[in-house]
Parts: C-alpha cells; sequence; structure tokens
C-alpha cells in the first residue's frame, strides 16, 4: 500500500470508530467531503468482491450517484448522505428506503 493512502486510512478508521463508540458522534457530524470519500470508498471495495446485490444509492441532499456493482438484480436506495454512509458501511438501516427491501450487504471490510 503506498504511503499516500495512510491519511485516508487513519481519518476514516477515526472517524467510523467514533460514531462506533457511542460517544455522542454520528455520519452527520462528519464533514460532507468525508462522507462522500466513504461512500466512494465502500462502493469501489464492495463492487471489487464480484458479487453479491448491485446497488444504486441516490442522495437526497446532493452528490453521487454511487454504485455497488454485484452479481443480483439492482436495488435503488434512497437517503440523506449521512443514512447512505451509515448504511454501506454496516452501522444502521436507518433512513434508506428503496423500491423493493434493503438488501443484506454483508461485511465491508
Amino acid at each position: 500500500m503506498p504511503a499516500s493512502e495512510i491519511p485516508w486510512l487513519r481519518a476514516r478508521e477515526a472517524g467510523i470508530h467514533a460514531i462506533d463508540l457511542l460517544a455522542g458522534s454520528d455520519f452527520e457530524a462528519l464533514p460532507p467531503g468525508m462522507r462522500e470519500a466513504l461512500l466512494l470508498d465502500v462502493t469501489t471495495h464492495r463492487s471489487a468482491r464480484h458479487g453479491g446485490p448491485s446497488v444504486l444509492l441516490l442522495s437526497t441532499d446532493g452528490g453521487g450517484p454511487w454504485k455497488i456493482t454485484g452479481t443480483e438484480p439492482e436495488v435503488t436506495v434512497s437517503a440523506g448522505r449521512a443514512d447512505l454512509t451509515r448504511w454501506v458501511t454496516g452501522r444502521g438501516a436507518d433512513g434508506p428506503t428503496a423500491e423493493r427491501p434493503l438488501p443484506e450487504l454483508g461485511r465491508w471490510l
């Protein structure tokens, strides 16, 4: 891994684990650019697995769309960026809506 990726990996880790600790932080508190970067990072990682659901993520508050490429029929999921980020990182499905049930994404990392 190039050393240039380390600052992003540490920022991502610190931001998400601060939320996991339930210490008053949430995905809404992350800077918008970090949510955008997380959405891109997670959807790229999930797409590289070549399996699972295909998902089109539509933000109701700007940005995107983002896509998870998979082998199952595509589901369009809509929500604000904070709720989309929460869902794709496996930290809850409160907020996102879809034309059919939200697919199970499985582990992210």
